[in-house]
Order: C-alpha cells, then structure tokens, then sequence
C-alpha cells in the first residue's frame, strides 16, 4: 500500500475528510485571510467593534495545575498541536493569526499572568470570567 493510499484511508477513518477540517488547513485559511475576512489589513472593516484575547502558550505538565483547568487531555493534545506552530500560539491558532481580525484587548499574561491554550480561553479559567464580567 502506498503512502498517499494509506494517508487518504487514515484521513478518512479519523474524519479529517471533510470540509470543517480541509478548512483549518494553512492553504485554506490563507486564501480566507487575504480574501473574505473583514477587519484584516487590506479588507474592509468589520461592521461592529471585534476584540480578542490572545492565548499565547500551552500548559500540559502533569505537576501543573494549571493544565487542568478546561480537561487535562485536551491541554496535552493542544501541546501536540503546537509543534507545528509558531512559539507565541495557543494550541491551535498563532498569536499573529489571533490578532488579525479587529482589536487586541489583551494577552493572556498581560491581565492575569497565566497562560491560556484554545481551550481554555473559552471557559473560566484563572479568572478570565471575572476580567470580561469587569470590563463589561
């Protein structure tokens, strides 16, 4: 069996062929960047006010509590993911990628000195609730 047969056979078992993961591809989400996403540079401006919280790192030591907060295992497959980021990411999207649509409002070190992954950043990790709750 060759690789391309063998990859195409893997893809399909795991559910990687389809078009929600062939969009989270670099390829793809370069072409959306530069051509579809409002607020970027060269693009039109977003038609309401957008600010993002910038996770820039991953957590998944065992020792560390840390990585606990939104699910042990989803912190460690966020550390996997990062290998093939740049240094400044949170698991899933590059620091530059999370900026690049609207206004940074802060990183995750800035407002409470600890690192938030994808995950996490949705969920009321290190009091990140209670930031958002004060500043609205």
């Amino acid at each position: 069996m060759n690789g391309n047969v063998f990859e195409a056979a893997l893809g399909w078992l795991l559910g990687y062929q389809n078009d929600a993961v062939r969009q989270q591809q670099v390829s793809w989400m370069a072409s959306y960047n530069a051509n579809w996403l409002y607020g970027t540079s060269g693009r039109p401006a977003l038609p309401k006010g957008f600010w993002n919280v910038v996770g820039t790192d991953v957590v998944s030591a065992v020792w560390n509590s840390d990585a606990y907060c939104g699910g042990y295992f989803q912190s460690v497959g966020l550390e996997i993911t990062q290998w093939w980021l740049n240094s400044c990411s949170d698991g899933f999207l590059n620091c530059t990628s999370q900026r690049a649509a609207g206004s940074t409002w802060f990183t995750d070190t800035q407002a409470f000195g600890k690192r938030l992954n994808h995950n996490q950043s949705r969920r009321q990790c290190f009091g990140l609730d209670v930031v958002l709750r004060n500043d609205l």
